[in-house]
């Protein structure tokens, strides 16, 4: 099965791109990003970042809370800013 061409390589929209180069380098902009995949590489970083840094979030309130233990007017100070 033979693909067809992006819609950026079809002819109406050639002729428009050698009249305006602008559009030229937009329609280059939107092709590579096709060509890459972009969107999904990117939806592919903020997932597994949200994966990397939640684990790390825990971590640090964990130790947080040890070293907060002996320091109640610190937490309150601490849970009072977060809240407000």
């Amino acid at each position: 099965m033979q693909s067809r061409p992006p819609w950026t390589d079809r002819p109406p929209v050639l002729a428009w791109r050698e009249r305006l180069p602008a559009l030229d380098a937009g329609a280059e902009v939107l092709d590579g990003f096709r060509r890459h995949r972009t969107g999904r590489n990117a939806a592919l970083v903020a997932h597994y970042g949200f994966l990397s840094v939640f684990p790390l979030l825990v971590v640090l309130t964990t130790i947080l809370g040890f070293v907060l233990e002996s320091r109640p007017e610190l937490q309150a100070d601490i849970i009072d800013s977060a809240l407000n």
